[in-house]
């Protein structure tokens, strides 16, 4: 039935074949990825002890958020304007888009770099020696690991999505592994910053071949005069800023509060179990990656039903692929997490509590990607603070009352409410239905 549904939706419509075929690449990459980081986890895990871990795992979250204040958001504005800018041809635009944010992301990177290296060398006396060289290293790291994300997306905005995607999600991986297993045969009993130290290099490796791939690109070219409106951009990437920062500490809030409240050894359980759940969103990811521009040059073109049929297709394609992993995770979730060391198997609860959560989340769509390639970022900011505010409180009365089960309880609640939300909202000033039922309505129409 559901086969009938999307054979009838893409007869004859060359744009949601083609989002099919990209999304069914893209996935098989996201897929190829996930695994490959699973495995890089699970390696990681067994070559540290819980401790090292856990100082690893608190500090890649802490590494995540400098990064995206870093950003500003740029990478999401890059894919907005540079996939609009691409289908009008406009390369000198594109040009001074590309050169001004990475300009604008590199200075931003080394001020924060300088005022976090004073902020640890204050700190120095209280924190841990691992943990402190860990930041350490975590610091130096930062222009890189800024950086990367943002060439990523000026290649998706020109439909270099495969190539992008590859770099970040399989060869990532790949040269952690490969790199941690010949220092481990080298030095053995890694710590936290040996892994930090290798993320360094692997960061450089990716830099170069994406400014490498970027160069071979058209609007690079010597006779491109670039044109910029900064104002335009910082505009629209001031508030991505609250919300690509909102959207990270939504989902990293729990992981936060669990190491500033009970330890970098709890942080690490609860981590891999976080981790063992996102198997599931790749999906969902994977669509997202491709939806994006098309949502936004179709909202510029006022193509409303050409609009709904790329979300309803997204929206069915990541729920049954999170539905599927769902069911796989339950029924093997033990053995998967045996894999990490037998004390993490006791986190089984909370992988069950977190799938919850992103069932509702892939039944829901790609609502908050919709929302800012439509222009409504700050509407999407305004519904993450909500919901990062009850994650917060409810983590706050929870971890005291069940440990890390709470906090999967206070994260799944969280996500429920501003999917909730953010359906409500793009169905009001979008009419756009974005729900799993979405599809079925547009078949209908077509008859």
């Amino acid at each position: 039935m559901r086969k009938n549904i999307i054979k009838k939706v893409l007869s004859g419509d060359q744009l949601q074949a083609t989002l099919v075929k990209i999304a069914s690449g893209t996935i098989i990459i996201k897929l190829i990825g996930a695994v490959l980081l699973f495995l890089m986890q699970v390696y990681l895990a067994r070559i540290m002890n819980l401790e090292n871990y856990g100082y690893y795992t608190y500090t890649i979250t802490l590494l995540g958020i400098v990064s995206l204040i870093t950003r500003l958001g740029l990478e999401t504005t890059s894919v907005r304007f540079v996939s609009s800018y691409n289908s009008d041809n406009r390369l000198g635009a594109i040009k001074g888009l590309y050169l001004r944010f990475r300009f604008i992301v590199y200075m931003i990177s080394i001020l924060i770099g300088f005022l976090s290296l004073f902020v640890l060398y204050n700190f120095k006396n209280v924190i841990d020696y691992e943990f402190f060289i860990t930041l350490f290293t975590a610091i130096l790291l930062i222009p890189f690991y800024s950086m990367v994300p943002l060439l990523a997306a000026v290649l998706r905005g020109l439909q270099r999505i495969v190539f992008a995607e590859t770099q970040t999600q399989i060869i990532r991986p790949i040269l952690i592994i490969a790199f941690a297993f010949i220092c481990d045969l080298i030095i053995g009993s890694l710590k936290s910053y040996h892994i930090l130290t290798i993320t360094f290099v692997v960061f450089l490796i990716l830099l170069f071949i994406y400014k490498f791939e970027i160069r071979k690109q058209n609007f690079m070219r010597k006779n491109i005069v670039k044109e910029e409106y900064t104002k335009e951009w910082l505009s629209v990437t001031l508030p991505l800023l609250l919300f690509t920062t909102q959207s990270y500490l939504q989902k990293n809030t729990d992981i936060l509060m669990i190491g500033a409240i009970l330890g970098p050894t709890q942080s690490g359980m609860y981590t891999v179990a976080s981790r063992v759940t996102d198997l599931s969103l790749f999906g969902l990811m994977a669509v997202s990656t491709v939806a994006g521009p098309l949502i936004s040059n179709l909202y510029t073109k006022k193509n409303q039903k050409q609009l709904q049929k790329v979300v309803s297709i997204s929206t069915t394609i990541s729920f049954f692929v999170t539905l599927l992993f769902s069911v796989l995770l339950v029924i093997f979730g033990k053995i998967i997490l045996s894999f990490f060391g037998t004390e993490f198997i006791s986190t089984y609860p909370v992988v069950l509590v977190l799938l919850l959560g992103q069932l509702v989340n892939a039944f829901s769509g790609t609502v908050a990607l919709i929302l800012v390639m439509t222009g409504y970022q700050k509407a999407v900011s305004l519904i993450l603070t909500g919901g990062m505010v009850l994650n917060v409180v409810l983590n706050l009365i929870l971890l005291e009352v069940a440990g890390i089960l709470g906090a999967s309880i206070a994260t799944a609640i969280s996500m429920v409410f501003w999917n909730i939300i953010m359906v409500l909202f793009v169905n009001s000033r979008l009419n756009l239905k974005t729900t799993i039922f979405s599809l079925k309505k547009i078949s209908n129409t077509k008859k």
